[in-house]
């Protein structure tokens, strides 16, 4: 029997782990590139 692609969405895991999920999931940030740069570099090492 085949199967095709699917998506795992947010609710899956959370149906599955039983975690709750409520708010927005982020919230959009208006940045520069050079605030962009700065921040990978910060967070990547």
């Amino acid at each position: 029997m085949q199967f095709g692609e699917m998506t795992i969405t947010i609710d899956d895991v959370a149906c599955l782990l039983h975690l709750p999920v409520r708010g927005h999931f982020y919230t959009l940030v208006s940045v520069t590139q050079e605030e962009a740069a700065a921040l990978a570099a910060e967070l990547l090492g």
